[in-house]
């Protein structure tokens, strides 16, 4: 559907700075505590993009094309779980 891939492509620069936000957040609570550099959005969005192709399993089931979750559900929901259990886990760390 030509609308759905339209939607889809204007949201391409929203969510991807949204799971570099998430990226670089978890980066400052996880990896400068090292002595690593902290990183900003942008980095933590080619780092995420980066991790998301070499590492991505996500399939159809039974030839199923289920686009409302390949538009809404991995791109907001996973960064925005990973950075709630991120912070969960920063709380409790200290």
């Amino acid at each position: 559907d030509p609308a759905v891939a339209m939607f889809a492509l204007i949201l391409v620069v929203p969510l991807a700075l949204w799971a570099g936000f998430v990226f670089s957040k978890l980066w400052f609570w996880f990896i400068v505590p090292l002595g690593v550099q902290p990183i900003g959005a942008w980095t933590g969005a080619g780092l995420y993009l980066m991790g998301s192709y070499l590492c991505s399993s996500q399939r159809p089931v039974d030839g199923e094309d289920d686009w409302y979750q390949r538009v809404f559900g991995y791109p907001i929901v996973l960064p925005a779980l990973a950075l709630g259990l991120g912070a969960l886990y920063n709380v409790f760390q200290r």
